[in-house]
C-alpha cells in the first residue's frame, strides 16, 4: 500500500514541473521573451523521481515557493528607472541558503541563472534534504529559484543572503501571500535598487480557497428528497444528537433550529461559539440547524486560508452513525448514515454561488436566507400534519417539500424578497388550517410552483443587472455557477456577442461545445500565448474565427488539429477534450492496458489521458441521480460549456491558479 501511495504522488509530482510553467510567469517578471519561454521549458519527468528528496516531500502536502532576487520588474508595478538593468559594471553577490525546520526541499527550476551560477540541495544534521544554497551574482538583471517542498505548517524557513542577512519566516508567513502577486521580504536591500521576493503556492489550490465570502450552511439529519421511496414514513422516526464544532481563527458558528419540533427537539436558540449541540427525533421529514459561520473580532483573511474546518458528529444513542470533517475547499453533500435507517446526513452552503458582494450585501443575503429558512421550517411542519391526520398522501407530501426544497436552494435577490416573503405567508395560511382540502392544497401548490417560477426570472435580471452573476443564463443555483463564473472572472471565456460585437450577456451552459471553442477555452486557460501570425495549415482555418487558437494548437501538436481538413465547428468528444488539456501541457501519460471506466479501454486512442486525468482528479466520471459514480465516462460523447468549464476548473485546482 505504502508503495502504491508513491507511485502515485511520484505520477503527480512528475508533472510539477509542467504546472510550475502556468504559475512562475507571473511570479517572476521577465526581461525578454527568451528567458520567459526558458522558464516554461518542463523539465524531463527523470527530474521528478522518487528519490529520497521526493518520499520526504510526500509526508506533507507539497507546495511551490518561489525565490526571486535583483532588480525585479514587476508587471503591477513596473521598474521606476532606478535600476539599470543593462548595468555590467555594477556587479552584486546574492549567493545563499534557505533551510526549513521540518520536511524537505527539492529544485524544480533555476531561472535565469548564468553558467557560473549554481544550487543544490544538502542535507542537515539529521538526513534531510532541507537546505539549498546557491551562488548567484547580479548585474543589474535578477535570478530566481522554483522550489518544491513539504513541510507541516509550523515550520518556518531560513533564508540568507549578503543584502538581507539571515532573517526566519513561517510557512504561515509565507501562505500569506497565496492569489498575491508576492511577498516584498526586504524592500530596503541595496538602496532600493533591489528586491528579493518569497511566495508559496500549492499545486492543489482547491484545498486553499481564502474565506471571501459568508457561508450559511443548512447542517440536517433525516429523510431528503433523494431518499423519499426508502425511508418516508412514521414508523421510521429515530432519535439522533448532532454536534457541530468549527475550527480555525477569527471565525465561530451562530445556530438556529431549522424545523425542530417544540416537545422533541432542543437547541440553544441564537447559540455561538466553537461547538454547537442539538438532538431531535427524525420523522418522515428532516431535522437539524441553520449555522452562520460568522467572523469574530479577531478575524484575519490570510491566516484562515487553510484553517477552517467544521466537524460533524451524529449519534444515535451512543453509537456514531455519521462523523466527518470538512475543510476548507471540501465538497458539502448529502451522506448517508450507517444504521441502515435510509435516513442521511446533508450540509449546504445556502450562499454558494453567490459573487463579488460587499459586506452591506453579505448581511442583506444573510438575512433573507435565515427568514426565508423559519418560514419554510414552519411550512414543513404544516405539510407533516396533514400527512398525520390524512389530508394529503405521502407521493403529495414528496412533492411539495421538493417545492419547498427549491425555494430554499435559490438565491432570492432583495428585489424580489417581499413578493417571495408574502407567497410564503399565503402558503402558511392556507395551511395552518387543519381542516384544509386536498383540492385546496392542490391548488395552494401549484399557484405556489407558478409564482416561483414567474419570482426566479425577475431574481435572475436583477442578479445579473448587478453583476452579483457573470451571465444572465446562468444562475447562481447552478451546480456550474462557480465554474462559470471563474472563467469569466479570469477572461477565459466572455459569452456570445450579437454581430456588431455587442454582449448579450449570455454563455448558452447546455450549448455543444465545438472543437474550435474546446481550443480557445483550453488554450486561455493553461496560459498559452496566442499566436497571430505564420503559417497555419488548416485549410479553412484562415477566415475562421479561432485561426488564431488553431495556429497556436498546430504550434504545440495538438491531436484535435493534426486533421487540416477538420470540421472546427463540430462538437468535440468528452476524451479529445482530456486529450487536448494533456497534450496543451505537454504531457505524454503512459499507456495502459485498461481503464477505471468500463466504457474506455485500451483499443480507445484517449485511453492514457483519460485514465491519467481521472488519477489526478480532473475527471470523476458519470453519476447517477443520487450523485453515486457508475463506472462510466461516455469518451465518445460531446460536452456542454458547463461541463467544460468544470473540466477546465479542475484543471486550473490541480495546477494552482495563475496569479
Amino acid at each position: 500500500m505504502k508503495s502504491s501511495f508513491l507511485k502515485k504522488w511520484a505520477c503527480l509530482l512528475s508533472i510539477v514541473s509542467l504546472l510550475v510553467s502556468l504559475t512562475a510567469p507571473a511570479v517572476f517578471a521577465k526581461e525578454n521573451r527568451g528567458a520567459q519561454n526558458a522558464l516554461r521549458a518542463p523539465l524531463p519527468p527523470r527530474e521528478m523521481s522518487d528519490d529520497e528528496s521526493t518520499k520526504m516531500i510526500l509526508k506533507y502536502p507539497p507546495r511551490i515557493l518561489f525565490l526571486q532576487w535583483g532588480a525585479i520588474l514587476d508587471k503591477q508595478e513596473p521598474a521606476t528607472g532606478t535600476v539599470n538593468v543593462t548595468d555590467t559594471a555594477n556587479v552584486t553577490d546574492w549567493s545563499g541558503y534557505v533551510e526549513v525546520s521540518k520536511g524537505a526541499l527539492k529544485i524544480v527550476k533555476k531561472v535565469r541563472f548564468e553558467s557560473n551560477d549554481t544550487a543544490s540541495v544538502a542535507k542537515l544534521e539529521d538526513g534531510r534534504p532541507g537546505r539549498v544554497a546557491w551562488t548567484s551574482t547580479i548585474s543589474g538583471g535578477q535570478d530566481g529559484l522554483v522550489l518544491l517542498f513539504g513541510a507541516p505548517n509550523d515550520a518556518t524557513f531560513t533564508i540568507s543572503t549578503p543584502y538581507l542577512g539571515v532573517q526566519t519566516f513561517s510557512v504561515t508567513d509565507l501562505v500569506k501571500g497565496y492569489h498575491q502577486k508576492g511577498i516584498d521580504v526586504n524592500q530596503d536591500s541595496v538602496a532600493d535598487d533591489y528586491d528579493f521576493k518569497a511566495i508559496v503556492q500549492s499545486p492543489f489550490a482547491s484545498k486553499n480557497q481564502l474565506f471571501q465570502h459568508p457561508e450559511l450552511l443548512e447542517i440536517t439529519v433525516g429523510c431528503f428528497a433523494k431518499d423519499k421511496n426508502t425511508c418516508l414514513g412514521f414508523d421510521n422516526s429515530r432519535t439522533y444528537s448532532m454536534t457541530v464544532s468549527i475550527s480555525g481563527q477569527g471565525v465561530e458558528l451562530i445556530a438556529k433550529p431549522l424545523r425542530m419540533e417544540k416537545n422533541t427537539d432542543s437547541i440553544v436558540s441564537e447559540k455561538s461559539g466553537q461547538v454547537i449541540t442539538s438532538e431531535f427525533v427524525v420523522g418522515p421529514f428532516s431535522d437539524g440547524i441553520t449555522a452562520r459561520v460568522q467572523k469574530t473580532e479577531n478575524f484575519d483573511e490570510e491566516d484562515i486560508s487553510e484553517s477552517r474546518a467544521i466537524t460533524v458528529t451524529v449519534k444515535e444513542g451512543e453509537a456514531v452513525v455519521f462523523e466527518k470533517t470538512f475543510a476548507k475547499g471540501d465538497e458539502f453533500g448529502q451522506f448517508p448514515l450507517s444504521n441502515n435507517s435510509g435516513h442521511s446526513f446533508m450540509i449546504l452552503n445556502r450562499l454558494k454561488g453567490i459573487q463579488g458582494l460587499e459586506q452591506s450585501e453579505q448581511d442583506k443575503y444573510l438575512a433573507m436566507k435565515e427568514n426565508f429558512s423559519t418560514k419554510l421550517a414552519r411550512l414543513s411542519e404544516n405539510v407533516d400534519a396533514l400527512l398525520r391526520n390524512g389530508t394529503i398522501t405521502s407521493d403529495t407530501a414528496v412533492s411539495f417539500t421538493n417545492f419547498i426544497d427549491e425555494l430554499r436552494n435559490y438565491n432570492w435577490d432583495e428585489t424580489v424578497a417581499g413578493d417571495v416573503d408574502n407567497m410564503l405567508k399565503n402558503l402558511h395560511a392556507l395551511l395552518k388550517n387543519s381542516r384544509v382540502k386536498f383540492a385546496a392544497f392542490q391548488s395552494g401548490l401549484e399557484e405556489g410552483k407558478k409564482q416561483q417560477s414567474e419570482l426566479r426570472v425577475r431574481a435572475q435580471s436583477a442578479k445579473y443587472q448587478k453583476k452579483l452573476i457573470p451571465f444572465r443564463d446562468v444562475d447562481d443555483s447552478a451546480w456550474f455557477i462557480s465554474d462559470v463564473q471563474t472563467m469569466a472572472d479570469k477572461n477565459i471565456v466572455s459569452g456570445y456577442s450579437d454581430s456588431s460585437g455587442k454582449s448579450l450577456g449570455e454563455f448558452r451552459p447546455a450549448n455543444t461545445v465545438t472543437k474550435a471553442e474546446v481550443l480557445k477555452m483550453v488554450l486561455n486557460t493553461l496560459g498559452k500565448e496566442i499566436r497571430t501570425s505564420g503559417a497555419i495549415q488548416h485549410t479553412k482555418a484562415e477566415s475562421h474565427w479561432a485561426k488564431d487558437y488553431v495556429r497556436t494548437a498546430e504550434g504545440l501538436g495538438l491531436t484535435l488539429v493534426s486533421d487540416s481538413n477538420v470540421d472546427l465547428d463540430s462538437a468535440v468528444s468528452r476524451g479529445d477534450v482530456i486529450r487536448s488539456i494533456f497534450e496543451s501541457m505537454g504531457v505524454t501519460p503512459p499507456a495502459v492496458s485498461k481503464t477505471r471506466f468500463s466504457d474506455v479501454t485500451s483499443a480507445n486512442n484517449n485511453a492514457s489521458y483519460i485514465e491519467y486525468a481521472a488519477e489526478l482528479g480532473v475527471i470523476s466520471g458519470d453519476g447517477d441521480v443520487n450523485g453515486n459514480l457508475t463506472g462510466t465516462f461516455r469518451p465518445n460523447d460531446s460536452l456542454n460549456r458547463a461541463e467544460v468549464s468544470k473540466i477546465l476548473n479542475n484543471v486550473m485546482a490541480l495546477t494552482g491558479t495563475p496569479m
